[in-house]
């Protein structure tokens, strides 16, 4: 008897089919694992840009509410009649 009549090649071929598609299951894991990571890269830094401009906007807000307040300041001291320093403006 020979080798090859010892091996049974159904059997071999059930465990190459079985060990491929461990290997498939493993690698279609592993993609969509990266597909997730770069999903979730791609959403935060969406996130920070819109924090970002959110920051902007709110400064720049802010910096229209200041100036208006001084100015309205300004306008009150003129009507009062007081005549007040720059310094405490």
């Amino acid at each position: 008897m020979t080798r090859a009549q010892t091996i049974d090649w159904g059997a071999t071929a059930a465990w190459v089919q079985a060990i491929l598609t461990a290997a498939a299951v493993f690698a279609a894991a592993w993609l969509q694992d990266r597909s997730f990571q770069k999903r979730d890269r791609a959403a935060l830094s969406e996130n920070r840009e819109a924090a970002i401009a959110l920051i902007l906007v709110a400064a720049r807000r802010l910096r229209w509410l200041a100036d208006s307040l001084e100015a309205e300041a300004r306008y009150t001291i003129i009507l009062s009649g007081r005549i007040v320093s720059q310094d405490v403006v």
